[in-house]
């Protein structure tokens, strides 16, 4: 009986600590997990903040340009418009000079 006891006593003292571990392993894992989550929260938080960034600095860069293209559009054209002028010029001080030699 003392025999029959022991490995009981042996059995129960085997299986509280196989749950006590169990247990200790599982609130480990549960404490890594929501280290994990915490960390994956601020890298994500991070990561749309520095995309927020990005698309501030591209938007603003592209209407900068879109502002300078513009700006050279106009006064291409306005350049263009003095080339045809000065042709005109040129023409009809040709055709001036042409008419007085008939």
């Amino acid at each position: 009986l003392s025999r029959e006891g022991r490995i009981m006593k042996q059995l129960t003292d085997h299986a509280g600590e196989l749950t006590d571990k169990w247990e200790q392993e599982t609130l480990e894992r549960q404490k890594d997990a929501e280290e994990l989550k915490a960390r994956l929260e601020h890298h994500e938080s991070h990561r749309a903040k520095a995309d927020e960034d990005f698309d501030s600095l591209i938007s603003s860069e592209l209407m900068a340009l879109k502002e300078s293209l513009q700006a050279e559009s106009s006064e291409r054209k306005e350049e263009d418009d003095e080339i045809v002028a000065a042709l005109n010029r040129y023409t009809e001080n040709l055709q001036q000079s042409l008419s007085m030699l008939d």
